[in-house]
């Protein structure tokens, strides 16, 4: 996930930089992709530059990046060291740095298991025959394990959702298998699966479709019955 990690750091540092309250240093350097960005956001209808907020302070910056990073804010020597230190290249430094920690993976990886399993300490499998809440529980705990790991190497994404897709075998082999393995309560596997695939690896809620065409979108009950089988 390298290239997601770079663009997820430049795109945070952007909304960090440009909001906040107080100065930072006037030679303080951004992003090369800053730039891209930056001309993206002034091409937006209505965009006007008084409105824009200034840069956010050394503290405010160090803050933010912390709580969205690793989930926690910095403590006081943090603070005092981050706002001492004068290299202009600091900010982008953080960044890196925190990505590259264990704390990134740990965090991040369970905030997408929120997203595939809502609850992940408590996660129903209605397998035939049905696993059990420890079984379902090991699996998914191994399921984080394994999802961690991967961003933390900085697996592609599509290789990610890859290994998901089409995990296969037992409880007990390949962990990726939990996330399909959510799937089984409900209305059933087949329905449950383009709910929840559609939503959470493509941003889309195609449950509509379920009974008629699409009003809005070009989602069709085609599209929904196809994915579901």
């Amino acid at each position: 996930m390298r290239h997601a990690k770079a663009g997820a750091g430049a795109l945070l540092a952007l909304l960090i930089l440009g909001t906040g309250v107080g100065a930072a240093p006037q030679d303080l350097q951004k992003p090369a992709v800053c730039s891209t960005i930056d001309g993206a956001v002034k091409g937006i209808s209505g965009y006007s530059q008084k409105d824009q907020s200034q840069v956010a302070s050394d503290g405010e910056f160090l803050r933010r990046v912390m709580l969205d990073l690793v989930g926690y804010p910095p403590n006081l020597d943090q603070v005092k060291a981050f706002m001492a230190d004068v290299n202009p290249n600091k900010r982008i430094a953080k960044i890196d740095e925190l990505l590259e920690s264990d704390d990134w993976a740990d965090y991040w990886s369970r905030r997408f298991a929120e997203v595939f399993f809502g609850n992940y300490h408590d996660v129903g499998m209605a397998t035939m025959p049905n696993m059990g809440k420890a079984s379902s529980a090991r699996i998914v705990r191994d399921f984080m394990k394994w999802f961690k790991l991967k961003i933390s190497k900085d697996k592609p994404w599509t290789e990610i959702v890859s290994d998901m897709i089409d995990a296969r075998g037992t409880d007990e082999g390949d962990p990726a298998l939990a996330w399909k393995l959510s799937f089984y309560g409900g209305e059933g596997f087949a329905i449950e699966f383009a709910n929840g695939a559609a939503q959470q690896l493509l941003g889309i809620r195609l449950v509509c479709a379920r009974c008629h065409d699409h009003p809005f979108d070009g989602w069709t009950v085609e599209n929904y019955y196809g994915l579901a089988s």
